[in-house]
């Protein structure tokens, strides 16, 4: 019988991810001028079978001090920025983990980081700025400030976890379906344990395909053991997240233009020759004036086919394909419970904490929350 012990991290990053909206299109060729920047190099043992037909632009910003109040010191942490042709960029803040830091010794710090406002603050002006360097590269620039958030507890070298003669499969087995990782994720602090439901919750999306890897996805966060050190897995996690950004943004102004559309029902009045929608069949639906005469219908179907070929993932290995789908589960999932609170399309992002007292509200009727086809769907 194995046992599993403290794993302790000898070789990590925690990788704080701030996605933020720029505009419908980015034109890469001409920002890769304007910013002397380069393309994104996707390398490791899985580049050869994940294909993007546009690579994104990645921007070096420089290092910066985060002030954290909540933990009593400042934090290291370098940002670099990548720029996607469909209008978002994402800011990444990598910060070290001590060597022989435990899960557990790493829980209150994931805590602090995951919705950090300080963290928020920073990737806004550092958005600011980008846009401004980014200049007419940006088509139709967009002034929404929403934004996505997520972080990885990227993990290259893992000790304090070879317990049985199976070596590293038992361990990481364990693993993945040890409380130390769901608490990790929540970024719960509390000494007391989770229920079962929640832990399972957190932990059914646990991939592995070596008997040394393994990923976990949960709603904000995700845990990433990769001992070749390739950063694959975080930038396909990286892209969905993007991804749900732009789907949310299209989703504000859809539920606009519906608000409008019902406002003009109830207004409208009965006519016996003349139907009292033809101007509203005339104006075509628009998302919005800058978009002139385009339908909304085609608009999103532009948005769709700019979005749903981002990349092509590779079958042979299931943790990129399934981690992928996870992530966009979890984020429609939580962008569904966001809207049903907020039905005017505002605050569509579901915090941390929000997510935690819906994980409580599920427990205490005994059963957790599932991602099923009929809560994603809007």
């Amino acid at each position: 019988m194995s046992r599993y012990v403290g794993a302790v991290i000898e070789r990590g990053k925690i990788l704080c991810y701030r996605v933020f909206d720029a505009g419908d299109v980015i034109a890469l060729d001409v920002a890769e001028k304007t910013l002397a920047a380069k393309r994104v190099e996707i390398v490791g043992p899985l580049a050869e079978g994940l294909f993007m037909p546009v690579r994104p632009l990645e921007v070096a910003v420089g290092s910066c001090t985060i002030h954290m109040p909540r933990l009593g010191r400042d934090l290291e942490a370098t940002c670099t920025a990548r720029v996607f042709d469909f209008g978002a960029i994402s800011f990444l803040y990598e910060i070290d983990i001590e060597p022989g830091t435990t899960l557990e010794q790493l829980t209150p710090l994931c805590d602090a980081l995951y919705d950090a406002p300080e963290l928020d603050a920073r990737g806004k002006v550092d958005r600011k700025k980008l846009v401004d360097r980014l200049g007419d590269s940006i088509e139709k620039p967009h002034e929404w400030a929403e934004g996505e958030t997520y972080t990885i507890v990227f993990v290259e070298k893992l000790s304090g976890t070879r317990m049985t003669e199976d070596g590293h499969r038992a361990s990481i087995a364990e693993l993945s379906r040890s409380e130390a990782v769901a608490k990790l994720l929540l970024g719960e602090t509390s000494d007391k344990p989770l229920s079962d439901a929640t832990r399972d919750d957190v932990l059914k999306n646990a991939f592995s395909y070596l008997v040394d890897d393994l990923v976990v996805v949960d709603w904000n966060s995700a845990l990433v053991v990769e001992p070749s050190g390739s950063r694959i897995v975080p930038f396909v996690l990286e892209l969905a997240t993007s991804q749900l950004l732009e789907f949310r943004y299209y989703d504000g102004i859809l539920d606009r233009e519906l608000a409008r559309v019902y406002d003009h029902v109830e207004k409208s009045r009965p006519r016996i020759l003349r139907s009292p929608f033809g101007k509203l069949m005339r104006r075509g639906a628009p998302l919005h004036g800058a978009h002139g005469g385009h339908g909304a219908r085609r608009q999103l179907d532009q948005v769709g086919r700019r979005l749903l070929p981002l990349a092509r993932l590779p079958l042979g290995h299931p943790p990129l394909p399934r981690a992928g789908v996870a992530r966009e589960r979890r984020g429609q999932a939580r962008a569904h419970l966001a809207g049903v609170r907020a039905p005017e399309g505002r605050g569509r992002g579901l915090s941390r904490s929000a997510a935690r007292d819906h994980r409580r509200r599920s427990d205490l009727r005994g059963a957790p929350h599932r991602a099923t086809r009929s809560s994603v769907k809007r």
